[in-house]
């Protein structure tokens, strides 16, 4: 995917960061090359409603944000998060929503968690 070119002044300004000026960009997950979703298996496909967000501060990216629903088609999103633990080296954590990740270290924090409301799955790089 090929990312247009923007002007800072006029992307948009997320509202739930209180202290600093976030701004972001998103685009929906099918819009993606296998790179960004190298995890996902080729048979497995996502809710059209998933989306990638990416938050920028002082016009630096510092966080990527994965969204993927559910609906009656996808009902759950283990495969896809045992793949993309194995993709990265790191153990898979049973919950009673499914399966979800953590790893931290000096320079990235990648986590996967379930949305409060349970529509969908949340993959965080930061």
């Amino acid at each position: 995917m090929h990312f247009p070119s923007f002007n800072w002044e006029n992307i948009p300004k997320a509202g739930e960061f209180q202290y600093d000026v976030v701004k972001y960009f998103w685009s929906n997950l099918s819009q993606f090359d296998g790179r960004i979703m190298k995890f996902i298996s080729y048979n497995t496909t996502v809710n059209e409603r998933s989306h990638v967000f990416f938050l920028f501060v002082d016009q630096k990216l510092f966080n990527i944000l994965i969204r993927i629903f559910y609906d009656d088609i996808h009902g759950t999103y283990d495969e896809m998060i045992e793949g993309y633990t194995k993709a990265v080296n790191m153990s898979v954590t049973e919950t009673k929503g499914g399966k979800e990740f953590y790893y931290e270290d000096s320079r990235i924090i990648y986590c996967s968690c379930f949305h409060l409301d349970e529509s969908h799955i949340i993959i965080e790089v930061i």
